[in-house]
């Protein structure tokens, strides 16, 4: 029970600190038909995004660069991964940066090989 006065005190110590604004009633103006006060906008906190400079090649700096053209093909990769390996069942391939991760069943074990391109 002596959660309830501790919380109460809270909570009148915030309602106080909401009920104080900022500024002069110039700066709210009048209520609107329901009794609420419209926040004066230098007070909103609101601000515009910044403006976004062009890139090197003269598109958007959020924009990721191009990916290079490959010269190898995903079932490529499985083929020269199995004959790298020598044999196996190809589970997956995914692209690498600088080529494509392929992972091949054999034996009972999964290996991971990178086939470059």
């Amino acid at each position: 029970m002596r959660r309830l006065p501790a919380m109460l005190m809270l909570g009148l110590l915030v309602l106080g600190a909401a009920a104080t604004r900022p500024g002069t009633a110039a700066q709210w103006g009048a209520p609107d038909e329901h009794g609420v006060y419209a926040a004066p906008v230098q007070d909103a906190g609101l601000r515009p995004p910044p403006p976004v400079r062009p890139g090197p090649q003269g598109g958007d700096t959020f924009l990721a660069p191009p990916r290079p053209e490959r010269s190898l093909s995903a079932g490529e990769a499985a083929k020269r991964a199995q004959q790298m390996n020598g044999g196996g069942r190809v589970l997956s391939v995914e692209p690498a940066t600088n080529g494509y991760r392929v992972k091949l069943l054999k034996d009972g074990e999964v290996n991971a090989v990178l086939v470059p391109d």
